[in-house]
C-alpha cells in the first residue's frame, strides 16, 4: 500500500470519528444539522487569529453559508473538508453585501455531508461574552438562494482582556516558527532514546492555527524507512501521533482540534513492557495504542517544526502530497524528553509545575537523570541540543504565557464551628473554609471531591491585581471525608492546578453512620485497571459488580460477608470495550452505584 493511500487514510480518515462541535444546536435534536456543542463557552484571546470549528452533518446538502461574527471580528479564510479530510472543497469568502460583520462563504460544489468546517478569524478588541453564528443556504432549481433558517446555529465565546506587553528584558521566551522549509534539528546523541524498544516520554506546549503541519518528527517521509515518532496537526486541526514501517502506519488522535490559536500541552508516552503508547492533551490521556513494534530512528537527528530533510533527489522521492508535510507555523515552549514512560499524574505535574531557572539546553528536570529539554530562556542561543544552523524562519520571541506564572501554594482548609457574628467575621457552622496563595490573574475554580479522583466545581473567585491571598467557604460540604483543589484559569485557555487537600469531617452528631459508603474508583478514567474503594460501617454481606449502560452485568467482583472497615478491590476490564460503566455495591439491604469511564 502506498504512503498516499495508507498514511493519508490514517492521518485524515479518523476525522469522521470524534468531532469537536463549537456550535450549539437548538432543543429540537431531529432538526439539528451541526454536531452538538459543549455547554461551556470557549475562551479566545483578543485581537489574535484563531480557528473556529464546526461539522455539518449533511442533511440537506448545502451550497454555502453565511458567517455572522461579533463586531470588530474579521474572517480571514475558511476550509471545508469532506470524506474525512481527504478532499478539500473550494470555497469563496467575501463580505456579505450590506451586512456588517457578516461574510458569504460559497462552495465551488454542493457540500454533501458530513463536512468539517474551519473558519480562520481575527478576533476583536472588546472583551466579554460574544456570539457568532453560521447560517447555511442552498440554491433552488431557479438559482434562487434559499436560506436554511431552521438550521441557523449560534455559539458563545468569551473574549479575554488583552494582556499587557512584557517589559524589555522580562517575560517568557518561546520558539516561533513561520513555516520554515527547513526544521530545527536536534542531536539524537544528546536526547533520550526514542526507539520503541525503550521507554520514553515527549512533551511540549504548542500554539498554532496551522493545518496539515508537522510539529516534531523522526521521519523524512520515505516510505521504506521506519520511524518511531511523529507529531502532526491534521487537516482538521486535530493532534495526531504516528509511528510506522513500510506499508504500515499506526496512529492516535485527539478528539478535539488543537489548532485553535490558544496554548495546549501535548505529550506522548511509550512503555514497551506494558505494550502501550498513550497520547495526552492538556494533561489528559485521549488515545492509546496497544502492542510494541521494534522501530529505531534511522537518522542521527530529531526534527522540530517539520520533517527530517530527505537525502535523495526530489525526482526520486515518494509522493507524500496526501499527508501533512507543511512546515510548522506557530509557537513551541518547554520541549521535554524523558527516558521513562511517565504516568498520567507525572504528565500532569510536568504540565503545571513552575518553570525552572535553567540555561538553554539544560535538562528541565534536573533531578531526573537522562532528561533533556529546551526552555528557550537565557541569552546563549542556540543551545547544545541544536545541531547545525537555526533556520531563518525560526526565532525566539517573548510571550506572556499563563503557565509561566508562579503556582498556587499554601492551600489550607479548616472546619467552621460557630455561626457568623453580626460583623460576619466567623464562618458558617459546619462549613469548610479554604485559603491559598497565587498571583493575581485569571479566575480561581474551587473543586470538591468525595473520592479524591472525580472533582466538581463548587465555586469561583476572580483574581485581583496585586493580591496574592484568597479564601472561599464551602457551606454545602458533605459529611465524612472530602477533598479540595483549586484551578487557576489564565487568559489564553491554559491553567494551573493546586495539589489536593483532604479534610476528615466525620459524620454529623445526629446522623450515625450506617450501612456502607461507596467511595469510588481511582484512577477514573482508567485503561488497564482501577481500584474500587468502599467503607463498611457495619458487618454485612457484600455484593460488588460492574454493569454496562444497557443494564447487563459484565463482571462480579465479590459476593461474601465482610466485617466493618475500609475495603479495596482491583478491577481489570480485560476484553471490555471503552465506554461508561457502573460499579454497584449492595450491603446491608442498600444499593450504591458509581460511574466509571474505561478508555483504551
Amino acid at each position: 500500500m502506498s504512503i498516499r493511500t495508507c498514511r493519508a487514510g490514517h492521518a485524515l480518515g479518523a476525522l469522521l470519528g470524534a468531532v469537536l462541535a463549537l456550535l450549539a444546536t437548538g432543543s429540537d435534536v431531529a432538526r439539528a444539522q451541526f454536531a452538538e456543542a459543549p455547554t461551556d463557552p470557549r475562551e479566545v484571546p483578543a485581537e489574535q487569529t484563531v480557528n473556529l470549528f464546526a461539522r455539518w452533518e449533511g442533511t440537506p446538502p448545502v451550497d454555502g453559508l453565511y458567517a455572522e461574527l461579533p463586531s470588530g471580528w474579521r474572517l480571514e479564510g475558511a476550509a471545508a473538508l469532506q470524506s474525512g479530510g481527504a478532499r478539500r472543497a473550494p470555497l469563496t469568502v467575501r463580505p456579505a453585501d450590506g451586512r456588517e460583520d457578516t461574510y458569504f462563504i460559497g462552495a465551488g460544489r454542493t457540500l454533501q455531508g458530513p463536512v468539517e468546517l474551519v473558519l480562520r478569524v481575527r478576533t476583536g478588541k472588546r472583551p466579554g461574552r460574544v456570539e457568532w453564528a453560521l447560517l447555511p443556504f442552498t440554491y433552488r432549481a431557479e438559482q434562487r438562494e434559499r436560506r436554511l433558517r431552521a438550521h441557523r446555529l449560534e455559539q458563545e465565546v468569551v473574549v479575554e482582556e488583552e494582556r499587557e506587553a512584557a517589559p524589555a528584558g522580562d517575560g517568557n521566551r518561546v520558539l516561533s516558527f513561520r513555516g520554515a522549509e527547513a526544521p530545527l534539528l536536534l542531536s539524537r546523541a544528546r536526547l533520550p532514546s526514542l526507539s520503541t524498544r525503550a521507554p520514553f516520554t515527549v512533551g511540549t506546549w504548542l500554539k498554532t492555527t496551522g493545518l496539515g503541519e508537522v510539529v516534531l518528527s523522526t521521519w523524512d517521509g520515505a516510505e521504506e524507512r521506519p520511524y518511531p515518532l511523529e507529531l502532526v496537526i491534521g487537516a482538521g486541526g486535530r493532534l495526531r501521533y504516528y509511528r510506522g514501517r513500510p506499508r504500515r502506519h499506526e496512529s492516535m488522535a485527539s478528539a478535539k482540534p488543537v489548532a485553535d490559536g490558544t496554548w495546549h500541552h501535548v505529550a506522548v508516552t511509550h512503555d514497551p513492557e506494558a505494550g502501550r503508547t498513550r497520547l495526552y492533551l492538556d494533561g489528559v490521556a485521549v488515545d492509546s495504542l496497544r502492542g510494541t513494534v521494534p522501530l529505531e530512528p534511522s537518522r542521527e537527528h530529531v526534527a522540530l517544526g517539520g520533517r527530517l530533510p530527505q537525502r535523495r533527489p526530489a525526482s526520486q522521492r515518494p509522493d507524500t502530497t496526501a499527508s501533512p508535510t507543511g512546515g510548522f507555523t506557530g509557537q513551541l515552549d518547554e520541549v521535554r524528553l524523558w527516558p521513562q514512560a511517565r504516568g498520567a499524574r507525572a504528565v500532569w505535574r510536568a504540565m503545571r509545575q513552575p518553570r525552572p531557572a535553567t540555561a538553554p539546553g539544560a535538562p528541565l528536570d534536573a533531578g531526573e537523570p537522562g532528561t533533556a529539554g529546551l526552555s528557550f530562556e537565557g541569552e546563549a542561543w542556540p543551545p547544545p541540543l541544536v545541531d547545525g544552523d537555526v533556520p531563518p524562519d525560526v526565532e525566539r520571541v517573548r510571550a506572556g504565557l499563563p503557565f509561566s506564572y508562579a503556582p498556587i501554594t499554601n492551600l489550607r482548609a479548616r472546619e467552621e464551628e460557630e455561626e457568623p457574628s453580626e460583623e460576619g467575621q466567623r464562618g458558617v457552622a459546619g462549613a469548610v473554609s479554604l485559603s491559598w496563595q497565587a498571583p493575581g490573574r485569571g479566575t480561581f475554580v474551587v473543586e470538591r471531591s468525595t473520592d479524591g479522583e472525580t472533582f466538581r466545581e463548587v465555586g469561583r473567585r476572580e483574581a485581583q491585581d496585586g493580591r496574592r491571598r484568597y479564601t472561599f467557604t464551602d457551606a454545602q460540604a458533605p459529611a465524612r471525608v472530602v477533598f479540595y483543589r483549586v484551578r487557576q484559569q489564565f487568559p489564553g485557555g491554559t491553567e494551573r492546578a493546586s495539589g489536593t487537600i483532604k479534610v476528615g469531617r466525620g459524620a454529623p452528631p445526629d446522623e450515625p453512620e450506617q450501612g456502607a459508603t461507596l467511595v469510588g474508583n481511582f484512577p477514573n478514567p482508567f485503561s488497564e485497571e482501577t481500584t474500587i474503594a468502599y467503607q463498611l460501617h457495619e458487618g454485612a454481606r457484600v455484593q460488588l459488580a460492574v454493569w454496562n449502560l444497557t443494564g447487563q452485568r459484565v463482571a462480579t467482583l465479590l459476593d461474601e460477608r465482610q466485617s466493618t472497615g475500609h475495603k479495596k478491590v482491583t478491577f481489570r476490564p480485560q476484553d471490555l470495550a471503552s465506554g461508561t460503566y457502573f460499579v454497584r455495591l449492595r450491603a446491608g439491604g442498600q444499593t450504591y452505584t458509581h460511574k466509571m469511564t474505561l478508555v483504551k
